[in-house]
């Protein structure tokens, strides 16, 4: 019986296809930059959506601030000092008060999400050249 499958094995030898593996490794390639396309436009789009909303974030702020005494109570520094002295504690938890905090916040995410998504983007880029290049 080992004979017989010798003899089979032997005489169905394997001959891959023409160019095989270069075909494969081009739907490698294709796989790979289509992966750093996706990728790219991704982090291009959050970029720019977090950039737009940076802006409106920083209208918000700036209306809240207007809107806040906090520029009223922190020119009391400069004015009179000797009742700031004094009354410093009720003073400092008056101008953490009048402070816009929840805007703040929200400005900063959204500027930690641009930077952040803004490396990536330019990560992205210079991967996705170098992928093309093989």
């Amino acid at each position: 019986m080992e004979d017989n499958l010798k003899k089979a094995f032997c005489k169905a030898k394997y001959e891959p296809k023409e160019n095989l593996s270069s075909k494969v490794w081009l739907g490698v390639v294709q796989h790979i930059e289509h992966k750093a396309k996706i990728k790219f436009w991704t982090f291009s789009f959050f970029s720019l959506a977090s950039l737009t909303g940076s802006v409106f974030a920083f209208r918000t702020l700036s209306q809240e601030f207007s809107n806040s005494d906090f520029s009223q109570y922190f020119s009391l520094v400069f004015s009179n000092s000797g009742i700031i002295i004094k009354y410093w504690k009720e003073f400092i938890l008056t101008l953490t008060d009048s402070v816009p905090i929840v805007s703040m916040v929200f400005l900063l995410a959204l500027v930690f999400v641009f930077f952040t998504s803004l490396r990536l983007t330019i990560l992205q880029f210079y991967k996705s050249r170098l992928s093309v290049s093989f």
